[in-house]
């Protein structure tokens, strides 16, 4: 391991970017945390982001400025009413277009402008209906809770320009280069907050009175775990091992449980990063609102609060710029609550501007393939995404069969078995977001005999077997007969017979 060291830090000079960026953005915070006039702090927060686009992006800046003015074309010339769709068709097809600019011998969207262009897509797009919902009042549902998002004010071209290019959470926040061991480079984006939650701390003179050490300082206690984790397992199960030829021939435990470590150093990076990224955005007083608010990832208070005012006596919390619920991540033993602890801020925009926007009969579908399309064009993004509502319609058809308790949870041992199936299963499914190509990926899958696609659909059926069944055996008590199929075909013989006779018998007399 501690030969790899050097060569984790060494790999290329590029990769000390991430070390310069995350310096820089510290820095930055602390500076302007302490400015109490609101609009130098907006005016110079945007000059840092754009300053900090342009270092580490160079003439792909003009990349985002498009997007930017693309944005605010949107919002000087659209009706309110389409303004939130119009956003996401025209900046969703931008990114496409983007990603496609180096067959004309443009530079190509990657790295880190490829990280700013999908974080000011969340943005932007946002935007647009947070826009429309202050002018006609737009209800939302997320996590089974009913709001509407957040009132903002009527917005200048300077606010969507300030906001979009906010340097907290516009970059990548990454610690560690793992391209030594992967030929990979993956992006943590975010966290993703909306502009009211930006509004709240810009408009607000009183945000530096609030201290922040005591959300930091967990976050720092995870990446005590976190980051040593990650040193060790990528070391020992470097992600190229899914791509060697003599993988193929190991046997299928194998297999199985080196993809699991693959994908527990994975989590282990990214918890890193967004314990970073979480911290900078506390710093500039992001997400920082009273307890009693109840605030909500990404949105802040789901109702509009009077002004924020901090005092020492007033217990504060970070949870609205919270975007990895780990214990969640990690022990929760289902699928679905899994999938919303896990990158919280994006979850809530897939959630609350596709899924809760389209028929219910497609939303799991629909909002994975906006989900892929956004990460990227890779295959692999595709492959794993469209997988995962066959995991959740496995769950939900075999939760359905079983007894609740008081909290609406299957027994214990049902829990405990899914709980290793979910672990299972998100490994089997990273391996498509890691390995991205079409060709790695199935060839991975197939060395497995897509066991876990055999499994979801062998359980699927039988749930829906077992249903049809209850529904006949339900018929039957309904018509007064037996629930058992043998004993009804049984019954009627005899009915059948005993007419014969009684036939043959007045025949007789």
């Amino acid at each position: 391991m501690w030969i790899a060291l050097p060569n984790l830090f060494a790999a290329r000079m590029d990769d000390l970017v991430y070390a310069e960026l995350l310096f820089f953005s510290v820095m930055c915070s602390v500076v302007v945390r302490y400015i109490k006039a609101s609009i130098v702090r907006q005016v110079l927060s945007a000059i840092i982001g754009v300053s900090m686009v342009y270092y580490f992006t160079g003439v792909r800046v003009l990349y985002s400025m498009v997007t930017v003015l693309i944005a605010v074309f949107i919002h000087l010339f659209t009706p309110y009413r389409y303004m939130g769709v119009m956003s996401f068709i025209i900046l969703f097809l931008y990114l496409g277009v983007l990603r496609s600019v180096h067959y004309f011998g443009l530079p190509p969207l990657e790295s880190h402008a490829n990280a700013v262009q999908l974080i000011l897509t969340l943005r932007l797009v946002g935007l647009g209906y947070e826009a429309q919902a202050s002018m006609i009042p737009l209800q939302c549902k997320t996590d089974n809770s009913t709001f509407r998002l957040r009132t903002i004010p009527k917005l200048k071209i300077f606010d969507i320009i300030s906001y979009s290019y906010y340097f907290p959470g516009l970059f990548t926040d990454i610690l560690l280069p793992i391209n030594f061991c992967a030929h990979l480079l993956f992006f943590v984006l975010g966290p993703y907050y909306t502009y009211a939650m930006y509004h709240d701390v810009i408009s607000n003179e009183h945000i530096r009175n609030v201290s922040v050490w005591s959300h930091i300082k967990w976050r720092i206690y995870h990446l005590l775990w976190t980051c040593p984790a990650f040193l060790i397992f990528v070391h020992l199960y470097p992600l190229n091992t899914l791509r060697k030829p003599e993988f193929c021939s190991e046997t299928a435990f194998y297999k199985i449980y080196v993809g699991i470590f693959i994908f527990f150093w994975m989590r282990c990076r990214m918890y890193s990063a967004w314990m970073v990224a979480e911290s900078i955005c506390i710093l500039n007083g992001i997400g920082i609102y009273p307890k009693s608010f109840i605030s909500q990832v990404s949105i802040g208070p789901k109702k509009d609060s009077p002004e924020l005012t901090f005092s020492g006596h007033i217990e504060t919390s970070s949870e609205a710029i919270r975007n990895a619920d780990i214990f969640k991540v990690e022990f929760d033993s289902t699928f679905r609550q899994t999938v919303r602890a896990w990158n919280r801020s994006v979850q809530f925009w897939l959630a609350t501007f596709v899924y809760k926007r389209v028929p219910k009969t497609f939303g799991v579908f629909l909002t994975m393939i906006v989900s892929a399309y956004w990460h990227g064009v890779h295959p692999g993004y595709y492959l794993a995404f469209i997988s995962f509502p066959l995991c959740v319609l496995a769950e939900d058809s075999l939760f359905e069969l079983f007894s609740k308790d008081s909290m609406g949870n299957p027994p214990v041992i049902v829990r405990a078995t899914w709980f290793v199936v979910k672990h299972l299963g998100l490994a089997y499914m990273a391996a498509g977001f890691l390995l991205l190509s079409y060709s790695d990926t199935v060839q991975y899958w197939r060395s497995l005999h897509f066991y876990f696609h055999w499994l979801m659909g062998t359980i699927i059926f039988c749930c829906w077997i077992r249903k049809a069944l209850q529904t006949l055996w339900n018929s039957a008590d309904i018509k007064g007969l037996s629930r058992t199929p043998l004993v009804n075909f049984l019954n009627q013989r005899k009915t059948i017979v005993n007419d014969i006779i009684e036939s043959d018998n007045k025949k007789r007399q």
